[in-house]
């Protein structure tokens, strides 16, 4: 079925078919980690009242900074899960896009290249700028 409306454009069905789970599951972690971090920001940080621009932006440049001593233990650990969560996101995208079977189709017809040339030795000319000569190597 999806074949027929892919027939004109580059993905094939499997591609089709991992990006829209990569989409889910993605959806889904995000979802996870925004519900975990509005739950902690609304019961653990409290927020300023608002009065007017002037309050919001005063002391706008001071930068606080607290020893870990004093850094309760769940907000440590909070800050390092979301810390952490930006590069989970990113071997969850390459999970899907590395293994799969056009990709795997690639890195064979790549290891076969690399092993044809392999076989090859370079010979210098001389020059910088020339672009070396290959002669089989017996």
């Amino acid at each position: 079925m999806f074949a027929m409306y892919l027939s004109h454009s580059a993905l094939t069905t499997s591609c089709y078919l991992r990006l829209m789970f990569m989409s889910v599951v993605q959806m889904f972690w995000s979802l996870i980690v925004t519900s975990y971090t509005l739950w902690f920001s609304v019961y653990f940080i409290p927020l300023r009242p608002w009065k007017n621009w002037d309050f919001v932006h005063s002391n706008f440049s001071r930068i606080d900074q607290f020893e870990n001593v004093f850094t309760p233990e769940l907000v440590l650990t909070t800050y390092y899960i979301l810390w952490w969560a930006v590069p989970i996101s990113s071997f969850i995208f390459v999970g899907f896009f590395s293994f799969g079977k056009d990709s795997v189709a690639s890195y064979k017809a790549l290891f076969k290249q690399l092993r044809k040339e392999s076989n090859f030795k370079a010979k210098s000319t001389g020059s910088l700028l020339s672009i070396p000569r290959y002669a089989l190597v017996s």
